[in-house]
């Protein structure tokens, strides 16, 4: 186990908020826009942006500054999402979408094989639902793409 403090920007002074113990090998997970910053290994890192946009909008700022939208491939990246979730937002984009024959990954379009959707989700309600996002409560629901989120960014490291 490794152990990490989660802190917080309170003008240009980081203030730890909370600490935390994590299995070692874990991600990184940056809150970007000044709100907080936690670190662990150097695989990769998420970075949750606090404006909220639409998925495409989303999806164009991450490719623009970052790699691509979170893509969340385990539980222990799920778990890293859902804390910030939590504290910051009640749900953010996440790089999941329908191409109408499967849900897909933004990044690399991989298909999905870990999945943590909500109970009778996704449903595609009303025929608009083709974007996903990750509630609080880290289960996922497909929602309208033009919908307004704050949204995890992805990016690999360099070992």
């Amino acid at each position: 186990m490794m152990s990490f403090t989660l802190y917080f920007n309170a003008k240009s002074v980081w203030k730890p908020l909370i600490r935390m113990c994590v299995p070692a090998h874990c991600y990184i997970l940056f809150l970007s826009t000044g709100f907080c910053s936690f670190t662990e290994s150097t695989l990769c890192d998420y970075v949750l942006i606090q404006e909220q946009k639409t998925w495409d909008e989303a999806q164009a700022y991450c490719r623009r500054t970052h790699i691509d939208l979170a893509t969340v491939q385990s539980t222990e990246d799920l778990a890293s999402l859902q804390e910030a979730v939590y504290k910051m937002a009640e749900m953010t984009w996440i790089g999941l979408y329908n191409d109408i024959n499967s849900w897909r990954w933004s990044y690399q379009d991989e298909k999905i094989t870990f999945q943590n959707w909500y109970i009778g989700e996704p449903n595609n309600f009303d025929g608009h639902e083709e974007c996903a996002v990750m509630q609080e409560n880290g289960t996922w629901n497909d929602c309208g793409c033009t919908q307004l989120f704050p949204f995890f960014c992805y990016r690999e490291l360099l070992q």
